[in-house]
């Protein structure tokens, strides 16, 4: 009887982990079946978080119930010492406490009892777990109604909100495939002085923004600068329906979410949105130098002829504004607005984003001495991407999120770092799909020539590495274990952190 509670004891403890270890995953793809999907399909999330083999094991072990055998105890313990192998490599992961979280929490656990309870024996034991991401997504559904009812009433009340206590209100709606998050930074900042107010982090989506204006936005406000993200069509749109922006910005669109979206037609269509939310009256600034913005405005000019509100910004004649700038290290010196601007700036990529930034400024009134003075402490914004220096290690830290653009520079910002070693971490670019191999792979040959060693963290990013260069590569994927790595490494060794899954070892890298 001791050993049979034993038995049920290490059942429910393995049930506890696998169920919190799967619906922090779903809460971490933010409870949409179209992240969730990509994740498996493309990104090797199925085996990190429902383990074929540990499925095996639980089959083995009804075969064995089956034909009357007592070693399907066997199985059974080998899962639960395989659930706390993952455990110690991955951490304990659980969903963050959120009334939607913990609801769906509950009724997980809810559903599972149920069928446990009514088949109170070792096969019902077995197959729990079987059942275990099949009740995790129901209870997700299940929920979906209700969670599209708040949102639908919290939108209303944010438009209403804005409609009749912010009727002066000026805002400012930023998009893009990246660089979105450092302008409206940016923005922020040059036009502090008017009472603006930037919507912080990645609170980028419709329930997020009206769950800012409801809760969080001042009543002085005056500007408010708004970024707008999208993972399909309308999203954008409903955000704007909100909002009614006055001024809108494209940073740049290019290849990402591709999984979702399935073409760059598809993502233009998705970032005109902002075009087609924009008031009568507004304006829109693009920079010709980011990605794709010439194909996209031929996009927009034929889907809005004769659209007079869209302006441009390049380094050429062939645009409504035109700068040049030149740099000597983080120090750059702009031209633009028959005006000379100074100002540090350790990113030169973002150069591009800040203009837009600079440009909007200006629309709203804010003189070039104001501009400048914004400037000069714009190098104190604590930007997505930061390059700090110990006693140790030299860090790039790009581990907000990863993109093409700045993956891209971040090989190129490395060439010119001088070290003893250099060391890439890298957790891969997300949902893209069926180009993710050549992207991928044109990457880490493009980094294979600048850096020592490469350290990815999924198994399944191996698929991508060329093997002209397969040497350098290395695959960590325990945070204890990429600890001991790091303490390994020698002074003076440069590390460049490139995507959101290596986030963790900042705070280690910082304290050497």
């Amino acid at each position: 009887m001791i050993a049979l509670n034993i038995i049920f004891l290490i059942f429910l403890l393995d049930i506890f982990l696998s169920s919190f270890r799967t619906l922090y995953f779903f809460q971490l793809k933010e409870y949409r079946f179209d992240k969730i999907k990509t994740a498996f399909l493309y990104e090797g999330q199925f085996s990190k978080y429902f383990t074929f083999y540990r499925s095996l094991l639980y089959i083995c072990a009804m075969l064995t119930f089956q034909i009357g055998s007592e070693f399907f105890i066997y199985p059974l313990l080998l899962s639960f010492l395989f659930n706390l192998y993952q455990t110690y490599n991955l951490g304990f992961l659980r969903p963050k406490f959120t009334s939607k979280s913990i609801l769906v929490t509950l009724f997980h656990f809810i559903i599972l009892s149920q069928f446990f309870l009514l088949n109170i024996n070792s096969f019902a034991m077995e197959t729990v777990y079987l059942l275990l991401p099949i009740s995790a997504t129901l209870s997700m559904t299940l929920f979906k109604p209700i969670t599209f009812f708040i949102k639908i009433l919290k939108i209303k009340q944010a438009k209403k909100h804005l409609t009749e206590n912010f009727k002066d209100l000026k805002v400012i709606a930023v998009t893009g495939s990246f660089g979105k998050s450092s302008t409206k930074q940016f923005i922020g900042k040059l036009t502090q002085s008017l009472n603006s107010v930037v919507i912080p982090g990645n609170l980028n989506t419709e329930i997020a923004v009206s769950n800012f204006v409801l809760k969080r936005l001042p009543k002085h406000t005056k500007i408010l600068i708004v970024e707008m993200g999208a993972y399909t069509k309308k999203e954008i749109l409903r955000i704007t329906k909100i909002t009614q922006p006055d001024i809108s910005i494209v940073t740049a669109v290019d290849k990402m979410h591709l999984t979702l979206f399935k073409s760059l037609k598809n993502i233009f269509k998705a970032k005109s949105e902002i075009i087609a939310g924009l008031k009568p009256n507004g304006k829109a600034f693009f920079c010709l130098e980011n990605s794709n913005i010439k194909d996209f405005l031929k996009f927009l000019h034929e889907n809005y002829p004769l659209d007079n509100r869209f302006l441009t910004v390049s380094n050429s004649k062939k645009s409504d504004f035109k700068y040049s700038y030149v740099s000597s290290g983080f120090k750059h010196n702009l031209a633009i607005l028959d005006s000379n601007f100074k100002f540090q700036l350790p990113f030169e990529y973002l150069i591009p984003n800040l203009i837009l930034a600079i440009l909007v400024a200006s629309e709203l009134n804010v003189s070039n001495k104001d501009i400048q003075k914004a400037l000069n402490e714009i190098n104190q914004l604590e930007l997505n991407i930061d390059y700090f220096e110990n006693s140790k290690y030299k860090v790039l830290n790009d581990s907000y999120n990863s993109n093409l653009k700045g993956f891209q520079y971040a090989i190129n910002f490395s060439k010119n770092i001088k070290s003893t070693k250099k060391i890439l971490l890298n957790s891969g670019i997300k949902e893209l799909g069926k180009e993710s191999k050549d992207i991928h792979r044109d990457l880490y040959t493009q980094a294979a020539k600048v850096f020592d060693e490469i350290i990815l963290n999924a198994n399944y990013l191996k698929k991508y590495i060329p093997k002209k260069y397969k040497a350098k590569f290395k695959v960590i994927n325990s945070s204890k274990k990429m600890q001991e790595y790091l303490n390994e490494i020698p002074k003076d060794t440069y590390i460049t952190v490139e995507g959101r899954n290596f986030s963790n070892v900042i705070p280690f890298l910082k304290q050497k």
